[in-house]
């Protein structure tokens, strides 16, 4: 059985997890030519916004006082901060093993290298995304803790 930490990291993440793919796949769906720079730059904002929209959508509907919509737009401001040289490293990455699939002759031992590195990405934006929802719970009252994890069960089971 999990602890309620871990429920709530859990569905946080599986929110993270939708709001990460959903805009990252209609971006690439609607570029004319999957790989190239202005498609990876046009994801990762993608990328970005919508994982804002969906979380600080579900924010605002807890009747938050002035001083903590002040704190969760310093602490949006410093998320997106730290996420954006994550963001701009990933591109980089996907770039390179692009390249590298493409390449005349293929290094399977440079794919490996670049695809761990994508994969510490991967994790270092989670963890940030993880830590972050915490500074976020810390602002809240419990009653808006609580109603934040309803918000965030019923958006699961609409998109399940």
């Amino acid at each position: 059985m999990q602890s309620k930490t871990e429920q709530i990291i859990r569905r946080f993440l599986m929110v993270s997890s939708l709001a990460l793919a959903l805009p990252v796949s209609s971006a690439m769906a609607a570029a004319p030519s999957h790989g190239d720079a202005d498609t990876m730059q046009m994801a990762g904002r993608s990328m970005h916004a919508g994982m804002e929209h969906h979380y600080f959508a579900m924010l605002r509907k807890l009747d938050l006082s002035a001083e903590q919509q002040k704190q969760l737009r310093l602490l949006r401001d410093a998320q997106s901060d730290a996420l954006r040289p994550i963001e701009r490293n990933l591109r980089e990455e996907h770039i390179a093993l692009r390249d590298v699939a493409s390449a005349d002759s293929y290094d399977a031992k440079k794919a490996a290298e670049i695809s761990e590195r994508i994969g510490r990405l991967h994790g270092q934006m989670a963890l940030s995304l993880v830590e972050g929802h915490r500074k976020v719970l810390d602002v809240l009252t419990p009653e808006q803790r609580a109603k934040l994890n309803t918000l965030v069960s019923e958006h699961n089971r609409s998109t399940k």
